[in-house]
């Protein structure tokens, strides 16, 4: 899995008034193994607009693109995983009109983490992701 974020540019977080994060990710299997529950987003790492650790992450928009698994899937850690999105082919969604999707449960982390399903060999996916960092 690999990681690169897009902004803030350079740094894992940007300070007291960090609103947004835009990450990127691609996965790509050389066999036909799956990912489980690999970590997407360390919410702990992140500073939100109040200077702490957000309370959540939103997420906004969503672009991918998935070739040769049969979904990939996006949770949220909340003690048990909540399913945020299940993906297939390729596609955008705009969350923002509504809110956006977040986790309303209590315990967990909050952390984003993804799992494959039913990977073919030279799987991959590309997924970018704009997140709301909520006070």
């Amino acid at each position: 899995l690999n990681t690169k974020q897009l902004w803030p540019p350079n740094s894992v977080s940007g300070g007291p008034n960090q609103r947004r994060l835009i990450v990127r990710w691609t996965g790509i299997s050389t066999d036909s193994s799956d990912a489980a529950d690999s970590q997407l987003v360390d919410k702990s790492g992140l500073t939100g607009p109040n200077g702490t650790e957000p309370t959540s992450l939103v997420i906004e928009q969503v672009e991918w693109s998935i070739n040769g698994y049969a979904a990939v899937i996006v949770e949220w850690d909340d003690g048990t995983d909540e399913e945020a999105l299940r993906l297939s082919g390729a596609g955008f969604k705009d969350y923002r009109e509504s809110g956006g999707l977040y986790s309303d449960g209590t315990s967990g982390t909050g952390d984003l983490y993804v799992t494959t399903l039913a990977g073919a060999e030279n799987s991959s996916f590309d997924l970018w992701m704009s997140l709301r960092l909520k006070a």
